[in-house]
């Protein structure tokens, strides 16, 4: 048998591929998405908005402040949205299928988490 994180693969158009944890693997135990308002600055085009639950991800929020981030999949599968989270907590509406480091976020499905480690969720992002 070969780990899942040995095998790459490419995925083009509409079709994505599903990952499969590693047997001995963890699932990631993730926070839930907030109930409330969250500010989002863009620190890139010193842009700011509030993000609600009904703004849908942190890509759909760029789009309607009128940033046009890289994207492909929408689902978390191609990492083409990668951006660099440089504060706050996220969460995900869809567990991604590729791989980010900590200070990163798949923004196609990311939403703000409910409660920051300070207590106060803002998020700033590198767009």
């Amino acid at each position: 048998n070969i780990a899942d994180g040995r095998i790459h693969a490419e995925a083009f158009g509409p079709s994505s591929l599903k990952r499969t944890a590693d047997a001995g693997a963890a699932p990631a135990v993730r926070p839930p998405p907030s109930t409330r308002p969250v500010p989002v600055a863009f620190m890139t085009s010193l842009k700011e908005d509030r993000w609600t639950p009904a703004s849908g991800t942190l890509l759909e929020l760029a789009e309607a402040r009128g940033l046009e981030p890289e994207y492909s999949c929408r689902e978390g599968t191609c990492g083409t949205c990668r951006t660099k989270l440089l504060k706050g907590s996220v969460t995900y509406v869809r567990e991604p299928g590729a791989s980010v480091a900590d200070d990163e976020v798949l923004i196609c499905s990311a939403v703000p988490a409910e409660v920051g480690p300070d207590g106060e969720n803002r998020i700033q992002l590198a767009l």
